[in-house]
């Protein structure tokens, strides 16, 4: 991850990349996103963003690079956002001019000429925030690139790697008393007295001899950890998320993992385990994982990651890592 100004910037495993660009701090609620697979022939997408409730049927999104209007397109709303993409040449015009712009304006029209209070973008950390992406995707200098153009042919740009396959296996909540004792006791240092009376643990069937038990460790105001431990035969053994990207992981063995989870769930079909770390109580910034039991260890499936807050729901911050499931 890397921040210029009001732009955050990741890239992930497979060399794909996301700058996004947030409005200040208290002001109306907007972003633009610029999204780009690692492969030589992969195009930039463009999503605008605009926090809007109750946006009508029929209404655009108006955009404006400091006095240039450059479009009013047509958007969804997904119950979060109003959103437009843009693609193919309108994608690529828009990046340029982006570029040599001050700021971007963001806001919605309902077809009779009027327009909501705009979100604004300061455009001056694009530039170094795709210049980012050029380099993590070894584009600086061929043809492909957004911003470090030059003449080297778009072969230049190595073949993207595979996406790690996890093969998972359903693991299967089940209601369970309290934790046995070989649990108590690796969970001593755990700060019970700071965990919301009637916690329960988090108990889930892995396989007939193996059970994953995850405990609170303590509480806050809008994030509780958990330790989780596997049992096998009474052997109590701590559980080790390994991570990418995250600013709260530790080196353990060579490798960076979590040994907690913050607000951790699991799926209904028993096929991921998640857990989001807040920034704050919006949940518009933080860390998020989702991890899958291949039926020896829990594999990473996929984290994102913002660290400034502006509004932005989990689903758009910049992926760091991304595994395909089967």
């Amino acid at each position: 991850m890397a921040y210029f100004g009001n732009w955050a910037v990741g890239c992930d495993n497979l060399r794909s990349c996301s700058a996004i660009g947030l409005s200040d701090e208290g002001a109306k609620i907007g972003f633009v996103k610029i999204e780009r697979g690692g492969e030589a022939n992969a195009a930039p997408l463009v999503t605008l963003g605009l926090y809007e409730v109750g946006s009508g049927r029929g209404s655009k999104l108006e955009a404006f690079l400091d006095d240039r209007h450059v479009g009013g397109h047509v958007s969804e709303h997904d119950d979060v956002y109003m959103k437009a993409l843009l693609t193919g040449e309108a994608a690529d015009a828009f990046v340029v001019a982006l570029g040599k712009a001050r700021q971007l304006r963001i806001s919605r029209s309902d077809g009779t000429g009027r327009a909501s209070s705009p979100a604004v973008i300061a455009a001056a950390g694009s530039v170094p925030s795709l210049r980012f992406v050029d380099d993590r995707q070894t584009r600086s200098g061929t043809v492909t690139a957004l911003v470090n153009k030059g003449r080297q042919s778009a072969s230049r740009v190595p073949a993207v790697p595979e996406a790690p396959l996890v093969v998972a296996k359903p693991i299967q909540i089940v209601e369970d008393g309290p934790p046995p004792a070989s649990i108590a006791n690796a969970a001593k240092d755990a700060d019970i007295l700071a965990c919301p009376d009637g916690m329960e643990p988090i108990v889930a069937r892995l396989s007939a001899r193996r059970t994953l038990w995850g405990i609170c460790n303590w509480a806050a105001a809008y994030n509780i950890g958990y330790s989780f431990f596997l049992v096998a035969e009474g052997q109590v053994t701590p559980v080790a998320f390994e991570v990418h990207g995250s600013s709260n992981s530790r080196f353990q063995h060579g490798v960076s993992v979590l040994t907690e989870l913050v607000n951790p769930s699991i799926s209904r079909d028993g096929l991921t385990l998640s857990a989001t770390n807040a920034g704050r109580g919006a949940g518009d910034c933080g860390e998020k994982g989702e991890w899958a039991w291949d039926g020896e260890r829990f594999q990473l499936l996929r984290y994102s990651r913002l660290d400034t807050c502006r509004g932005i729901v989990a689903s758009e911050w910049p992926v760091t890592y991304r595994a395909s499931r089967k």
